[in-house]
């Protein structure tokens, strides 16, 4: 049996990029039979492609944005919280900006995972 991103990550959420497409989801609820989120074809409404999960790749990151494409070149297609605008220390009112006791931009860390053909990553500090 294959394993999910939940199992293969340790936790609920975080990033997918396909190319230079990104998504940001909760894989336990989006892919909790399995697979990868992809974009639908209407208002890219995240649904789970169901494929069995190989790893070939794993490494940790200092910053998450290192495992992202360029900011000139990412399309966003999900990310319903703007987490990716926190990652670059923009403020909103649903993602939390990482940052320091004197109110600098952290960067975020994380692990990186190559599946099949995305790049998952999984930032410490999320669900």
């Amino acid at each position: 049996m294959s394993k999910t991103l939940l199992e293969i990550t340790g936790q609920e959420s975080g990033i997918v990029v396909y190319d230079n497409k990104v998504i940001v989801c909760n894989w336990a609820q989006e892919c909790s039979d399995g697979g990868l989120p992809v974009a639908g074809p209407i208002n890219n409404f995240l649904l789970a492609w169901p494929q069995e999960l190989e790893v070939s790749k794993e490494y940790e990151v200092d910053s998450v944005l290192d495992a992202l494409p360029s900011e000139d070149d990412m399309e966003i297609l999900a990310d319903f919280n703007s987490d990716i605008p926190a990652l670059y220390g923009i403020e909103n009112d649903d993602a939390i900006v990482n940052k320091d006791e004197n109110g600098n931009l952290e960067p975020t860390e994380g692990k990186v995972y190559h599946i099949n053909d995305a790049i998952v990553i999984a930032p410490y500090g999320w669900n």
